[in-house]
């Protein structure tokens, strides 16, 4: 019998609180799916309001490869302020998902925006007025998304190579 040391109790008491910050997380998720089926827009808000960036990264992967990949417009619009701040983590592989959201979001949506706020309108199934005010909203986020590049576009490891090849995919022009 060797008696535990205040090391091996504080290591103990660590699993113990990452156990239960899992669980949350798990708990957080099934609200979050169960929401998606019948209230995207809820879930959308539910993920925002928990501010937890390991639950964003969570949806963003399921988003990325799921059910979700058919958002709508306003949809994207929510989406791209968990996206914004998943990119303001420090953890790589959290920046890779946020990357890979602002990208896949980009090129569903970066036409429509583009064309809808440009010279030469595309027709959807939204009066234009609520189409423009959802593309202006888009736009600024792609923009302040752009701007969190920046500081992030410079590395020299896959997050850097990620966050050039999306630099290049969002047009500076487009972020006046």
């Amino acid at each position: 019998f060797k008696q535990k040391t205040a090391y091996d109790i504080s290591a103990c008491l660590v699993g113990s609180k990452m156990c239960q910050i899992f669980s949350q997380r798990a708990g957080n998720l099934r609200i979050i799916r169960s929401l998606w089926r019948d209230d995207r827009r809820g879930a959308i808000q539910h993920v925002q309001h928990l501010g937890d960036v390991g639950t964003s990264v969570d949806f963003l992967r399921q988003i990325l490869k799921g059910p979700g990949r058919d958002l709508n417009l306003e949809q994207a619009g929510g989406v791209l302020p968990i996206v914004k701040d998943v990119l303001l983590s420090k953890f790589e592989s959290h920046l890779v998902v946020g990357l890979e959201a602002a990208s896949s979001l980009w090129h569903a949506f970066g036409d429509l925006i583009n064309r809808t706020l440009g010279t030469k309108p595309l027709v959807v199934d939204v009066a234009p007025a609520e189409r423009r005010d959802k593309c202006r909203i888009a736009k600024h986020l792609f923009g302040e998304i752009r701007s969190i590049l920046d500081t992030l576009k410079d590395r020299k490891d896959d997050v850097g190579n990620r966050c050039r090849l999306l630099w290049h995919d969002l047009p500076a022009d487009t972020f006046d």
